[in-house]
């Protein structure tokens, strides 16, 4: 039976290392470190102390950047600050150690309207992006959001096909608000692209982020096509939630669905 590395995300509204030490105190095997405002800015001292704090408990981590980074926007300028933006992401990924970052494409509304632009967009956005990374030593990863421009598992796999070097961060909860249908099809047509994956749960209509088993996913079904694919990675769990509790609540449940004991 393959060997999954759980993890679990900082909340950017709290003080990053207060979370990430709640996290760890739970036996988590890393964190999905991500760097927002306002709880969670990468500047030099906090990442000193997380480095620090993950070291105490000699556990790794992996970067989420910020979900709404303009990396794709017709504004040059614009996508210009996002990209040295992303260029401080990476800084701090290498600093601490992580293997790759993941980012999502930018596809709002107003610019997903010319669908077809904001894919080419975001692919040119993503070439520069998997160029940096290789600079700094860390792999990158896009994030399936299932709207906008990129609401279909095509939109990504035009992604994943137009950057070859790209990864994909599967979102569980996100593949499902298309059905559980659309997220074995993510596994199937980019089995061999899944690095990474988050896992919540959702009602099938609006991206809730609850607890594993506390909406409506097939989380039977679904992992069972991702062990098919033979995956053994990463799962960072990904419920919004206060009490950490839900954290190891939810591992236990991934693993009961698993097909582990937990």
């Amino acid at each position: 039976m393959p060997r999954l590395k759980f993890g679990a995300m900082n909340n950017p509204e709290e003080h990053i290392l207060r979370d990430v030490e709640e996290i760890l105190r739970r036996g988590f095997d890393f964190v999905e470190v991500t760097l927002e405002w306002p709880g969670a800015m990468p500047d030099e001292e906090t990442l000193r102390g997380l480095s620090q704090l993950l070291s105490s408990y000699e556990r790794d981590a992996v970067i989420h950047a910020p979900w709404y980074l303009e990396l794709a926007s017709p504004y040059h300028q614009i996508a210009r600050g996002a990209l040295e933006f992303a260029e401080v992401v990476l800084k701090a990924a290498q600093m601490l150690e992580a293997p790759f970052a993941t980012f999502h494409p930018f596809c709002p509304g107003w610019l997903s309207r010319k669908r077809e632009e904001a894919k080419r967009l975001n692919a040119e956005a993503f070439r520069r992006l998997v160029s940096l990374g290789e600079d700094f030593g860390v792999r990158i990863h896009v994030e399936n959001v299932d709207h906008g421009a990129f609401s279909s598992v095509g939109d990504i796999l035009f992604l994943l096909n137009s950057v070859p070097e790209l990864s994909l961060t599967l979102d569980i909860g996100h593949a499902n608000l298309g059905g559980s249908g659309k997220i074995r099809s993510y596994i199937e047509k980019a089995g061999s692209r899944i690095l990474h994956v988050h896992a919540h749960d959702n009602d099938g209509r609006s991206d809730l982020h609850l607890p594993v088993g506390a909406g409506r996913i097939d989380w039977p079904g679904v992992l069972s096509a991702l062990r098919s694919v033979g995956y053994e990675g990463t799962v960072t769990l990904e419920p919004h939630v206060r009490d950490y509790d839900y954290l190891t609540f939810s591992r236990r449940k991934f693993l009961e669905y698993w097909g582990v004991d937990g």
